[in-house]
């Protein structure tokens, strides 16, 4: 009766076992035609337990009609929204 058990479990183990995958390669591929997006500051960011989201802005100078004065306005340009994990990674990048 052990030898019976002993026999299931070791089917049971092999069953259990997956395959080896292949390694996975991935290729990088450029698109000349991808608009890009400038951003001079990052305006906010914020973690809601979930996602991190990364507010860029973009800083526009707006010629003022008095001498020596300047007006600048910050607009959005983008946002960025990653999970917890793809955030720490991207801390690390950087």
């Amino acid at each position: 009766m052990a030898d019976q058990s002993q026999k299931a479990m070791e089917q049971h183990e092999q069953a259990a076992e997956a395959p080896e995958r292949p390694a996975l390669t991935i290729r990088r591929a450029d698109l000349p035609e991808l608009a890009e997006t400038f951003a001079d500051s990052i305006d906010l960011t914020f973690f809601d337990g979930q996602t991190v989201r990364i507010n860029f802005g973009v800083t526009r100078f707006d010629l003022a009609q008095q001498p020596g004065s300047v007006n600048a306005q910050r607009l959005p340009a983008c946002r960025l929204v990653l999970t917890p994990d793809a955030a720490v990674e991207l801390m690390n990048q950087i």
